[in-house]
């Protein structure tokens, strides 16, 4: 890993609230007692890009529900199209159906709202 995917990691740590920057020095904000690391972990190219919020949001409601992702979607999709004539955003529905389903989804509405204003 070099200075600037270093950096990279780093930005995307501090974007998701893992780490602050406090008098000069990263400081985790998680219970770093928690977490094991496998001996010889080296992150990749695919650690140092951001979430899919939308894809997070999809495993998360279909490990709650037992659903595949392709049964998430559709339901996602009738929630646009049946309850919404069409005029809903994806992430929304997959938001609604979060929370008909008691699934979390608070942490990842920043990242929703990032994703629809780049669209």
């Amino acid at each position: 890993m070099n200075a600037d995917q270093a950096k990279g990691l780093i930005d995307l740590a501090v974007s998701q609230g893992l780490l602050a920057l406090e008098a000069g020095l990263l400081v985790p904000l998680f219970a770093v007692d928690d977490v094991t690391v496998p001996l010889g972990f080296r992150p990749g190219s695919a650690d140092l890009q951001p979430p899919d919020p939308e894809q997070a949001l999809i495993d998360r409601i279909a490990a709650a529900t037992g659903w595949d992702e392709r049964e998430v979607a559709a339901r996602a999709n009738r929630i646009v199209s049946g309850e919404f004539g069409g005029a809903l955003r994806p992430q929304a529905a997959l938001v609604l159906l979060a929370r008909r389903h008691g699934v979390a989804f608070e942490d990842l509405l920043a990242l929703l709202r990032e994703e629809l204003q780049r669209e």
